[in-house]
């Protein structure tokens, strides 16, 4: 197979574009679709087609907090494309970081399958101090996500969607108790064919 560079922004963030623990492309039938941060917070996706071999605009999502911004791009079995972004936690008053939006995702799911569109529609916001996201869609159809997160020092955190609507509480999974008691965590989540969810610190 012949591969072919394409420069998809001359704007993107490097810091937050490169957080491995977020999936950033997902290829449904004929078209993969590519979510990254153009710097300094914006959150923006574009669709290559395969069959033309041509990538569509770039479309913009929303606006994240700083270089954390970080989002995190999955699919469900009808096509619909789901996107989460935004916060880098919600720190002291002695970090003076940003807060926005008090430590929480914005997160999305496109109005049609196979379409970013609706991606800039943003649902009720959810994480606690949260930063660095990885989510998933399981068998369940349900989204999974994990991040750093919490009170200080931060843990690995993990949420799910709820059948009935909105995100179970968020519940600490790992934490380092050595001190400086501060790690980067970027913990990732995965679902095996059978919907059991699989996280790696």
């Amino acid at each position: 197979m012949k591969y072919s560079h394409h420069l998809i922004s001359s704007k993107g963030s490097d810091r937050a574009t490169a957080y491995v623990s977020a999936n950033r492309a997902v290829t449904l039938r004929d078209k993969t679709y590519v979510v990254w941060t153009d710097a300094v917070a914006f959150t923006r996706g574009r669709v290559f087609d395969h069959a033309t071999r041509k990538w569509g605009p770039t479309f913009t999502f929303g606006e994240g907090c700083d270089n954390h911004n970080n989002p995190s791009l999955t699919a469900d079995r009808k096509g619909r494309l789901h996107v989460v972004y935004g916060p880098h936690g919600h720190w002291d008053q002695m970090h003076r970081m940003c807060e926005w939006p008090s430590g929480q995702y914005k997160y999305s799911v496109s109005t049609e399958p196979h379409s970013l569109s609706g991606l800039d529609k943003a649902q009720d916001p959810f994480g606690y101090s949260a930063t660095y996201a990885s989510m998933i869609h399981t068998a369940a159809d349900i989204d999974c996500i994990v991040y750093r997160g919490g009170e200080q020092p931060p843990a690995v955190m993990f949420q799910k969607q709820r059948k009935e609507g909105g995100w179970t509480q968020a519940r600490p999974i790992f934490e380092q108790l050595i001190a400086p008691q501060y790690t980067h965590y970027l913990p990732t989540l995965a679902a095996g064919p059978d919907g059991v969810s699989q996280g790696e610190k």
